[in-house]
């Protein structure tokens, strides 16, 4: 497994990071082309990583290369490293030596990665805001009111622009075998149906409408929809509508806090009678 990455501040612009992660890449792997025919190799599986942490987004590629049996790879890990890091030179980047890895017969290590319980058995940890958070670790903290993890997630967001996480390139009719879209719909639909006649039965909770609308305002001080959905994980009604009471409440007071303008009062009245008589499900 070939790891990439190069220099990166928190300070720094995280989307300018992200782009040139991605171009140093492209430019790698155009010029290691006649190389990895060299090793013998069918294909790559390449995953996208990017992490917040004390410097900021550190994006980072795993690839897992393919390449055929007892070729000798020392040969090959040298002229990669001289190549990463000539990549990351001419898209105006920096690494050091730990800019590019080979990791040899890491396949457990690879897939390790995609493990949910790796992704979030050291969630709460101070090693893991060390090593850095995922997204979705920067979400959930997010949600229980930390705006610190809330401006990182929005910056990394951004960074990434919705860039895809995942490639596996044309490996797969190379190996024969069909790829996620091209499985068939029926074995699909059926393992669909074993799942929804295994899952618990939906719980609905309803309240009103009008507090729906005051406890996920878009002024706000707080994220009331992710609070609320978080209230709702193990299905417990009082659970929600005691979240909604509190941040029904919250803004409130903050409102009251607030300069209001004539048309701003005309805004609350109307804001009353809005979902008066509606409930949210």
């Amino acid at each position: 497994m070939m790891t990439f990455t190069m220099a990166h501040t928190y300070d720094g612009d995280w989307t300018e990071s992200i782009n040139r992660l991605h171009s140093a890449y492209k430019l790698f792997d155009k010029n290691m082309s006649r190389r990895y025919k060299a090793i013998g190799s069918i294909g790559k599986l390449k995953s996208l990583e990017a992490p917040v942490g004390k410097n900021g987004i550190h994006g980072h590629f795993h690839v897992l290369v393919t390449y055929a049996a007892g070729v000798d790879m020392s040969a090959f890990e040298a002229v990669a490293r001289r190549e990463w890091e000539k990549a990351v030179q001419q898209v105006g980047g920096e690494c050091n030596e730990r800019g590019f890895d080979l990791k040899l017969n890491a396949m457990a290590d690879y897939l390790a990665k995609y493990d949910l319980a790796h992704e979030m058995s050291s969630h709460d940890t101070k090693a893991a805001r060390k090593k850095g958070l995922s997204l979705v670790q920067l979400l959930d903290r997010a949600a229980r009111g930390d705006k610190k993890s809330s401006a990182e997630w929005l910056r990394a967001i951004e960074a990434l622009q919705g860039r895809r996480r995942f490639h596996a390139g044309d490996i797969a009719s190379k190996l024969g075998i069909p790829t996620c879209s091209e499985w068939e719909d029926e074995e699909h639909q059926a393992e669909l149906m074993e799942h929804n006649a295994n899952a618990p039965e939906p719980v609905k909770i309803t309240y009103s409408l009008r507090d729906h609308l005051r406890a996920t305002a878009i002024d706000h001080p707080r994220f009331g929809l992710a609070l609320i959905l978080r209230a709702a994980r193990g299905g417990d009604a009082e659970k929600v509508w005691s979240m909604v009471k509190k941040l029904c409440d919250e803004y409130d007071a903050f409102r009251r806090s607030q300069a209001i303008t004539p048309e701003q009062q005309i805004e609350e009245r109307l804001f009353a009678e809005v979902g008066k008589d509606l409930n949210f499900d």
